[in-house]
């Protein structure tokens, strides 16, 4: 499986380290989701309503913030989207549930539509 990750998952990565907000963020997310991605294990819940393609999926992961010392019920959504047809996967966004209670799906069609 290829992971492809998306100028906009870059971006909020490289800004919530630039902010030293979240510090770990990267080893967070590896250590919860990223594993299971490199061995092709889809985790997190769909997002439905997206209209894509039926070999498309688009998936919300939870993963812990150690920054904060808070588990993954405050820590991290990662939203990526899964290609059957390209065996890709792409990172689409990453953010802290402290930030942000959620991502709308017009938020998600946006960046699917800037990257796909």
């Amino acid at each position: 499986m290829n992971i492809v990750p998306t100028n906009t998952f870059d971006q909020d990565v490289r800004d919530y380290i630039r902010k030293k907000k979240y510090r770990h963020i990267e080893d967070d997310l590896y250590d919860d989701i990223f594993k299971c991605l490199i061995n092709d294990i889809l985790i997190g819940d769909e997002i439905k309503g997206l209209n894509l393609s039926q070999s498309e999926h688009v998936y919300k992961a939870r993963a812990k913030n150690t920054s904060v010392n808070v588990g993954k019920t405050n820590g991290f959504r990662l939203i990526y989207l899964y290609s059957e047809s390209l065996s890709k996967i792409y990172l689409l966004t990453v953010y802290s549930k402290k930030d942000h209670e959620t991502i709308s799906k017009a938020e998600i069609k946006k960046i699917i539509k800037t990257y796909l």
